[in-house]
């Protein structure tokens, strides 16, 4: 029997210029989680239904492609096991845990049963999301005409346990900035050396700036200066060096009885601030400094999200037996997805 590499597989319509991924959101986003369904068990199945393609024609789909989770991990090897795939449509509204009775009309055999080679994705891209290299490549094209729900369903036989994981979505996914980079070190107050971190994310509409400030002076009102350059400049009387170039100075609170505060600045995310990088330091008044009356913490330079976050999946559901591919039904329908790049 032929075993067939699954990306080399080649059609008059597997070029397809046009592609759609499931959950909405999600098409340069890693999901909150990961899952194994269905490609991690010696015998499985799966359906996923779409409310979302509603209205959406897709005139020849061609193939389905996932991508690994993160955290994939070393079992995510390559291997070879028996995959069917069917396609057709379905009521979201009395979607069950009934595989049969999901589908409108009977569904089409997209892609026959057959030894199917999967790829090795242990190996983390260099940032997530990873790309969409598990691909399968339909026998014969699916025509949707966005009417009613859009649903696949995968059948594995002849599995290989150990977990493969692939990206999934099952609430609102955040995003966050590469590590912080510490900037010198901070002044001596009655508590100690008083120190920044800070972590920023995204989430699908909002930019969250988190300062948190140790060893601050006790009870003291404590502001954050905010720019876009390191000058490493040393005034005379200042107990260290500044480290932003204060394009702002913003307000944070009062420190605790330690010198303590944590805080988060939020702002509509903004696909410019991608890439970029904020130099922060937190100021407090110091009657305790020899020179000047106000304590510094260290500088830091830190990344902004790559991207938004993505939102909580909706319209979309799926169903799964872990213990045989001709199950008549499966688990309770969760609103949840495979993130599953379909090209038509």
């Amino acid at each position: 029997m032929r075993v067939i590499p699954i990306i080399l597989l080649l059609s008059p319509f597997a070029a397809a210029q046009n592609l759609y991924v499931q959950p909405a959101g999600y098409e340069a986003v890693e999901g909150n989680s990961s899952s194994g369904i269905p490609f991690s068990y010696v015998s499985s199945r799966v359906q996923q239904s779409d409310s979302n393609t509603i209205g959406l024609v897709m005139p020849a789909i061609g193939s389905l492609a996932f991508r690994r989770d993160r955290t994939a991990g070393a079992t995510a090897t390559a291997r070879t096991i028996d995959v069917t795939l069917l396609m057709g449509k379905n009521d979201i509204n009395t979607f069950s845990t009934n595989f049969a009775t999901n589908w409108l009309s009977a569904p089409t055999t997209v892609y026959a049963r057959k030894p199917t080679n999967l790829p090795d994705i242990s190996t983390a891209p260099p940032a997530p999301p990873g790309p969409f290299v598990i691909q399968i490549v339909f026998d014969a094209p699916f025509f949707y005409d966005g009417v009613d729900s859009l649903m696949w369903e995968a059948q594995v036989d002849s599995g290989v346990t150990g977990t493969y994981s692939m990206d999934w979505v099952s609430a609102a996914t955040t995003t966050s900035g590469a590590t912080s980079t510490l900037l010198g070190t901070g002044c001596n107050t009655a508590n100690g050396a008083m120190s920044l971190t800070t972590t920023f994310s995204a989430t699908a509409t909002t930019l969250n700036l988190a300062f948190s400030t140790l060893r601050g002076p006790s009870n003291a009102p404590l502001s954050v200066l905010l720019g876009i350059s390191n000058p490493n400049f040393a005034i005379p009387g200042f107990c260290t060096n500044i480290y932003s170039d204060a394009i702002a100075n913003v307000a944070l609170g009062t420190t605790g009885a330690t010198g303590t505060l944590a805080q988060t600045l939020s702002f509509p995310w903004s696909p410019s601030f991608a890439g970029w990088s904020l130099y922060s330091q937190t100021l407090a008044p110091d009657a305790s400094q020899a020179g000047f009356p106000i304590a510094f913490s260290n500088g830091r330079q830190s990344p902004m999200p790559l991207t938004a976050g993505g939102p909580a999946p909706t319209g979309i559901k799926r169903t799964y037996s872990l213990t045989s591919s001709s199950a008549a039904t499966g688990s309770s329908p969760s609103v949840s997805a495979v993130v599953t790049q379909i090209a038509y």
